[in-house]
């Protein structure tokens, strides 16, 4: 047996949602829909939730699971769950009102507008011009990355987020769509994304949305001159006269260990390591040692570039990578304890 808390509402007779605990028996590959359907035969429960295809294809099935967006129909149960409706007006238990993100679908005119009638609209498409929108394209409006985002969960400013930036990054990148998505984009709070990956995790198709689409929207806007923010511009400045994109308060870390012992393994620092945070890579120097590993931390390294890529300041990126291929050519082995570098 197991327990599985679901949230209940009724409008018609409850002031807010409230958690109700069902035990029931767990079957092999049991599903939260599985579960859902079992409560509701058990207790004559007559719990509310949207399904459809049971496939994982048609995304009617959103909720929270312990508090990620999920699809009720392929997420498997676990004892002690919490199964909750998504961040939208409730309407009964499991089932939301989504009118408010649909008004704004509508709003935006999320579809594609092509403002000519004539024949350039019957040219063929290359796979080439259309490369960028088919990595966000195959999104099944489950809703799970708009209901995971903790931007729009905790911070209280105007952010589209993953769901309607997808979108907007898929027609800006579509040739015969003419409206100017990358402005409703900055409008949409390009910028207020934090490259979390939250809504690459619980999308079930997989759709990288930081990556191949506010990363292009962010890269498309340098280029046009409507960004980046000041704040990026001032780190990429460091890069360019340090190498780093941080400052230094004192002596590198790769200048104070000096650490070039022959080893065909070595280390990349990262910025915050080697400008900051001495102390990390002292620890892991100590750790390999305990273990008889001696390793190299070669002069000469510079940031990897993913600051540049995330606020779409991408024109220097190969050069750094040049930089780097360089440094660490002749070595077996690079180790990194950034985490962003990593």
């Amino acid at each position: 047996m197991i327990k599985v808390y679901v949230s209940r509402f009724d409008r018609e007779v409850d002031s807010e949602p409230h958690l109700e605990c069902y035990e029931i028996e767990q079957t092999p590959q049991m599903k939260v829909l599985d579960a859902i359907n079992a409560i509701n035969e058990k207790y004559d429960a007559d719990i509310s939730i949207r399904s459809s295809c049971r496939a994982g294809q048609c995304g009617s099935c959103g909720i929270l699971f312990n508090g990620n967006g999920a699809l009720a129909c392929q997420k498997d149960i676990k004892d002690g769950a919490i199964i909750e409706p998504q961040n939208f007006p409730v309407i009964k238990d499991l089932i939301v009102d989504k009118s408010q993100i649909e008004q704004e679908v509508k709003d935006l005119q999320l579809s594609l507008n092509p403002q000519r009638h004539d024949d350039d609209l019957n040219e063929n498409l290359t796979p080439e011009n259309i490369k960028n929108t088919k990595k966000v394209r195959s999104c099944i409006e489950c809703y799970s990355c708009f209901a995971t985002c903790p931007v729009i969960k905790f911070i209280k400013t105007k952010f589209g987020g993953p769901y309607i930036m997808r979108y907007l990054s898929k027609f800006e990148s579509d040739p015969r769509d003419e409206f100017d998505r990358l402005d409703e984009s900055l409008k949409e709070g390009l910028y207020k994304c934090t490259s979390c990956g939250k809504c690459k995790a619980v999308c079930p198709k997989d759709i990288n949305t930081f990556g191949d689409a506010i990363e292009r929207l962010r890269e498309i806007a340098c280029k046009e001159g409507k960004g980046p923010l000041p704040e990026h511009v001032a780190f990429k400045e460091n890069i360019e006269k340090t190498g780093r994109s941080i400052k230094a308060e004192g002596p590198s870390f790769i200048e104070e260990v000096k650490n070039d012992n022959g080893s065909k393994i070595a280390l990349f620092t990262g910025c915050m390591v080697d400008n900051k945070l001495h102390h990390i890579g002292e620890a892991l120097i100590d750790v390999l040692e305990a273990n008889g590993i001696t390793i190299d931390i070669p002069e000469g390294q510079v940031c990897c570039g993913s600051p540049l890529i995330r606020t779409g300041q991408t024109d220097m990126v190969q050069e750094l990578v040049d930089k780097n291929n360089e440094v660490f050519r002749d070595y077996d082995t690079v180790l990194t304890i950034c985490a962003g570098c990593g």
